[in-house]
């Protein structure tokens, strides 16, 4: 089920790292994108390609989200399936990232190959249901290892979406081209999933330095093929650690970067166990007066990520770390946090959906103080409130608090008895 508190990522616009191709390109090699149909799937030139365009104009100092759906093509004669084992993009000027989504189904139809908004009202972002690719830079291209592709249904409607930023004095027509690269049916020995995990709680002080972290459950057997970052521009070092089954937390990363524009990749393979967890933090300093959040601006707020492909795939809740916890790096005790939320205007409280985590700054601030151990008793707390006091708990007060004592007592007492470090 879907979380106002675990971030369930069904519609987030965030860079995820891990690009289908994982091999670097030099930018200034590489050409211009080919002005091609927006919509089109399969490259008739070469019939293993699959490309897609997406193109704006862009303002002088102007910053946009840009989405269009975009389709398959049928799969092979005889398949119901196509695979994907590796491929290649370009940018240009203008282009902060780009993301490739999978969607659910849209009903009704909406046009293929045409620019969408991307979230205001009930924008396109609701039908997001799974990243597949994207990418930061001018260009990249790379395969997956030998057997190992990620798998479509023919005639599948995927969401590309690009940010488009524009620092310049003069309008530019930014686009971005991506090439899917297929591969037979009967070559494939393994499905690639991807994981993509978002922390929505950052909080950095005004002229300070902040940390955000984010801990997400490993449920099954994998084989991490590469992995990536992603941080705004105040991000100052990066690291994801890998903590074993039954072991005490792994205090060496696997993947470090101190460079959130143009960070490298973690090439595998690495092996995690069902029962790891993946375990990611983001250091920012900032020369800004105001204090900075989570949210969607390149200039604005900043984002702490870790995105991977991996085999074999697993499912939509895993991939998006709905069991996500230990956000904090603080020393309140869940109750402590409990109170310190009930001190924030209820508008802050997370709104997740439509292409955003929505978080007032309060509540961000109130979980990225508390102790490490927190968060995974918090939660359940809030969520049973919000599942059974809804109506009761619309105001914090007496008649909340009564609430969640007579119906989430469990949730209640095991926040309340959690100290910081059990």
């Amino acid at each position: 089920m879907a979380s106002s508190f675990r971030f369930v990522l069904l519609a987030s616009p965030v860079f995820a790292l891990a690009c289908v191709a994982c091999g670097g390109a030099s930018s200034a090699s590489l050409p211009e994108p080919p002005v091609a149909d927006a919509g089109a799937g399969a490259d008739a030139s070469r019939a293993n390609v699959i490309a897609f365009d997406l193109s704006a104009d862009v303002a002088a100092s102007a910053e946009t989200h840009v989405c269009q759906l975009v389709q398959m093509p049928a799969a092979p004669a005889g398949d119901t399936e196509l695979f994907v084992s590796g491929g290649d993009y370009t940018t240009t000027a203008g282009t902060h990232h780009f993301l490739l989504f999978r969607t659910a189904p849209i009903d009704p139809p909406l046009p293929i190959g045409q620019p969408l908004d991307c979230f205001e009202g009930q924008g396109v972002m609701r039908f997001e249901r799974g990243f597949v690719t994207g990418g930061q830079l001018r260009g990249e291209n790379a395969d997956f290892p030998d057997g190992a592709a990620l798998a479509f249904k023919g005639g599948d409607v995927l969401l590309f979406q690009a940010h488009f930023l524009n620092a310049g004095a003069a309008a530019v027509t930014a686009r971005v081209h991506v090439e899917l690269r297929t591969t037979p049916a009967k070559s494939v020995r393994h499905r690639v999933g991807t994981f993509r995990f978002y922390d929505p709680y950052i909080f950095v002080p005004g002229h300070g330095a902040g940390t955000a972290r984010m801990r997400c459950p490993v449920k099954h057997d994998v084989t991490i093929v590469s992995a990536g970052s992603h941080m705004h521009r105040r991000g100052t070092s990066y690291r994801a650690m890998l903590d074993l089954p039954g072991a005490t937390p792994a205090t060496a990363p696997f993947f470090t970067t101190n460079d959130w524009e143009h960070p490298p990749y973690f090439r595998g393979p690495l092996v995690a166990p069902a029962g790891s967890f993946v375990r990611f933090a983001c250091d920012f300093a900032s020369s800004d007066p105001a204090d900075v959040v989570q949210g969607l601006s390149a200039e604005a707020n900043e984002m702490c990520m870790f995105s991977a492909f991996y085999y074999p795939e697993g499912d939509l809740l895993e991939d998006e770390c709905y069991d996500g916890d230990a956000h904090g790096g603080g020393a309140r005790s869940c109750a402590q946090t409990l109170s310190c939320i009930q001190t924030c205007p209820r508008s802050e409280a997370p709104v997740f959906g439509d292409g955003k985590a929505d978080v007032g700054p309060c509540f961000q601030k109130c979980i990225v103080d508390s102790c490490p151990n927190v968060t995974g008793k918090l939660f359940p707390e809030l969520l049973c409130a919000q599942a059974r006091c809804a109506a009761e708990c619309a105001t914090y007060g007496a008649t909340c608090s009564k609430c969640v004592l007579d119906k989430c007592p469990t949730e209640l007492n095991t926040c309340q008895a959690l100290a910081c470090g059990n």
